[in-house]
């Protein structure tokens, strides 16, 4: 801390490549990678599946949706950042993807469940928790099966906004973790400024 008690920021790690790393250390690295992807997928899904979405009616699917895309818009924002200050920036972002596709795929089930039982007639069957995921899912990889299909103008469009993003917001999340990987390889270590004392007894 400084004479004056300013706490001085904390210096940022010198970037490495995985492939830099020895045997001990890309190890721990893929099992801490290993842990936190499946951590958010346990916890999403179990946020999932324990929210009653079918009592959240308040607004439209459309309302529903931009809710959704501001919390997708926060979270993608803040793995950005941490990517950029990892020490392995390039292996952040690929545990940074695997955080936010089970993000997105939970928020887009939640608004079609929700949708579903505010206005059952916008889907072709009533949803369910498990319907809501398998619709999402098929739509997101394109399959479609047809078992479930919008049957209303409202849910349709949401539907069409979901493919979409599928194809806009995807890719421009792997492109700008992609990117943040690099600036993160291409910084130098950020040390904190030295404090006038320590200038004076280096003299």
């Amino acid at each position: 801390m400084s004479p004056r008690g300013e706490r001085q920021p904390k210096p940022l790690a010198t970037p490495k490549q995985f492939a830099e790393l020895d045997q001990k250390r890309r190890r721990s690295a893929m099992i801490r990678a290993i842990t936190r992807i499946a951590l958010a997928w346990t916890l999403l899904t179990v946020f999932y599946f324990l929210l009653p979405w079918e009592g959240l009616h308040g607004g439209d699917g459309l309302s529903r949706l931009v809710a959704s895309m501001c919390v997708f818009a926060a979270a993608a924002g803040w793995e950005l950042r941490q990517t950029t200050r990892a020490e392995l920036p390039q292996f952040r972002a690929i545990t940074a993807l695997g955080a936010l596709t089970p993000l997105f795929i939970v928020l887009f089930s939640g608004t079609y469940l929700a949708l579903s039982h505010s206005r059952p007639a916008s889907f072709n069957t009533k949803l369910d928790h498990y319907k809501a995921l398998y619709f999402m899912i098929t739509t997101l990889s394109t399959v479609g099966y047809g078992d479930i299909t919008a049957t209303t103008n409202l849910s349709r469009m949401l539907v069409s906004v979901q493919m979409l993003l599928d194809l806009v917001l995807i890719g421009s999340i792997v492109r700008l973790l992609a990117s943040a990987a690099q600036r993160g390889l291409q910084r130098e270590s950020v040390m904190p400024p030295p404090s006038p004392v320590a200038e004076l007894a280096s003299e």
